[in-house]
């Protein structure tokens, strides 16, 4: 003769909630993040590369000009009595330095 067996409806048993937490958490945490993506934008990104492009080889310029000058500046700063000193060298003589 055949025993029957008592099944248990599906909302008493344990695994369909651990599965159904796991969705859960994941669900939260994906949101959570979407809502940290959007509130804190990256601020890497410029809107006009192009023009920071520009300012880049502006100061590429400076550069190269520079060693065809041969300009040097060694900077000595002494820690006891917090003086900075400034030598500058090289082919360049303005009429006026400013800082």
């Amino acid at each position: 003769m055949p025993v029957a067996t008592v099944s248990n409806p599906w909302y008493r048993q344990l695994w369909p909630w651990i599965i159904i937490g796991i969705l859960a958490c994941s669900v939260t945490l994906s949101l959570s993040m979407v809502f940290i993506a959007v509130t804190n934008p990256d601020p890497l990104v410029t809107d006009n590369y192009y023009e920071a492009g520009k300012g880049i080889n502006r100061s590429l310029n400076r550069e190269v000009l520079a060693q065809n000058l041969r300009l040097r500046a060694s900077i000595h700063l002494d820690e006891l009595t917090g003086e900075v000193a400034l030598r500058l060298s090289g082919n360049s003589r303005p009429q006026r330095l400013e800082l």
